[in-house]
């Protein structure tokens, strides 16, 4: 700290001063001081931790694949395992798909989920309301993913219950492991949700020596293979309805050219049918 007698100011240069002259200095040096040099090697760069750019690297590989898969039937089943087999935070999920016109969240797909057989197949059958579809009914009316922990159990995820609700949730509350790690990613494409992307952490596995925990710091990559996930189901849906145009068309064409073609109302007839 400087005393009351020191100040910042300049004096001239040139002649000594009178003070100078007094105590014998020398002139001031008219050269301006050097400028330090800035090292910009000092400054970090701000990068991702490994583990997470090696997670979106994985993630991004298998957007790749599913994004190159045209028939539906192909990439539903498949997009789920593809995931929970490639995250060691994720040991299982579930596919939520939205029929917009009947307003009804049906299971598409599941991959991992530790249950009977019979619980499993009526998983697979089950469609509700999104009010009653729980954790993913809540995801759909979301624009990102949503993280939730509990220790009491999957119907503990939302909080909310309804008779119809119950039936199935209960058995998954029932049959998975109390302490849970759900992510709900929904799937939108632009302003349209088609779907809930719902992936579940079981806990650590003991047999597992890659196993993670299933954090925040996950959402951001699981926001972005969501997305790409929804842009490659939307492809789909376009590319099925695109062929059963096609299919249409030609079953038109050849209608028109068995009428064309044939001799008489007979041979029309059974050419027609025939088609």
């Amino acid at each position: 700290m400087m005393n009351a007698d020191e100040h910042d100011f300049w004096l001239p240069v040139g002649e000594p001063t009178e003070r100078e002259a007094e105590l014998d200095l020398p002139p001031a040096d008219p050269t301006p001081p050097p400028v330090a040099e800035v090292s910009h090697a000092a400054v970090p760069e701000v990068t991702l931790p490994d583990e997470t750019s090696a997670q979106l690297t994985s993630l991004l590989q298998v957007s790749a694949y599913l994004v190159a898969v045209r028939n539906p039937d192909e990439l539903i089943p498949h997009l789920v395992s593809q995931v929970v087999e490639t995250l060691p935070s994720v040991q299982a999920g579930i596919l939520w798909l939205y029929d917009r016109r009947n307003n009804r969240l049906r299971i598409a797909s599941t991959h991992g989920l530790p249950l009977d057989p019979q619980t499993l197949a009526s998983l697979h059958q089950f469609s509700c309301s999104p009010s009653e579809g729980g954790l993913a009914g809540v995801a759909l009316l979301q624009t990102g993913p949503m993280l939730r922990e509990t220790a009491h159990g999957y119907r503990n995820l939302t909080g909310r219950n309804s008779t119809r609700e119950h039936a199935i949730f209960q058995r998954l509350h029932e049959q998975l492991p109390r302490t849970l790690t759900v992510v709900a990613v929904p799937l939108r494409v632009g302003n349209e949700t088609n779907g809930v992307l719902e992936l579940l952490n079981l806990g650590p596995q003991p047999e597992h020596a890659d196993w993670r925990p299933l954090r925040s710091c996950n959402l951001p990559v699981l926001h972005t293979f969501g997305t790409l996930a929804a842009a490659a189901l939307k492809n789909t849906q376009l590319y099925a309805e695109a062929e059963s145009h096609r299919q249409r068309l030609n079953a038109f064409d050849a209608v028109v050219t068995a009428i064309s073609t044939a001799t008489d109302l007979h041979d029309m007839v059974g050419s027609v049918l025939d088609v």
